[in-house]
């Protein structure tokens, strides 16, 4: 076995020699860290928006139900109109519905949600949700109202085209 045995001043002239290598591999492991912890933040702040947006939407249509008075504050407007052929609870849970469905698919959409958390993907989503589409009033809804469609993201009504245009063809002798 070979003894090196360096004074005082040689050892710290070989720190001084590597310290600026030491120095770089610690800010490289808290630059890894800090990345690192940035993505979860901003998946967290993703996952947190989508989840609050369909809770708010939810508490909304959910005094509508409960109040029918609430509704005529849309009289003489599209949203009246629709609300003078459908039933009024009909109509405003299937907006509930829908408005938590996109909430849903455009988290699952987002690359920054990690998905296998939540035990979810988007079949999974597009399977449940074409059980609701199944429903002739829920359907009649999305198609019989402009403002109702258009009042979602574009890449949301044409997955629910895609889905409805699915079921149109299983339907189908």
């Amino acid at each position: 076995m070979i003894e090196v045995s360096l004074g005082k001043g040689e050892f710290l002239s070989a720190l001084q020699a590597f310290g600026p290598y030491i120095s770089a591999l610690i800010i490289a492991g808290s630059v890894f860290y800090a990345s690192r912890n940035y993505k979860h933040v901003q998946r967290r702040t993703a996952y947190d928006f989508y989840d609050k947006f369909a809770d708010r939407m939810h508490d909304i249509r959910s005094l509508q139900l409960l109040y029918p008075d609430i509704p005529k504050i849309w009289d003489g407007g599209p949203e009246g109109h629709a609300l003078s052929n459908v039933e009024p609870r009909h109509f405003y849970f299937a907006k509930m519905l829908l408005q938590a469905n996109e909430a849903i698919f455009l988290a699952l959409r987002d690359p920054l949600i990690q998905t296998k958390v939540t035990k979810m993907d988007l079949n999974g989503w597009r399977q449940n949700f074409k059980t609701d589409l199944r429903a002739p009033g829920f359907a009649d809804i999305w198609r019989n109202y402009d403002h109702v469609r258009q009042s979602y993201s574009s890449v949301f009504q044409k997955e629910v085209e895609r889905i409805l245009n699915e079921i149109d063809k299983e339907n189908r002798p």
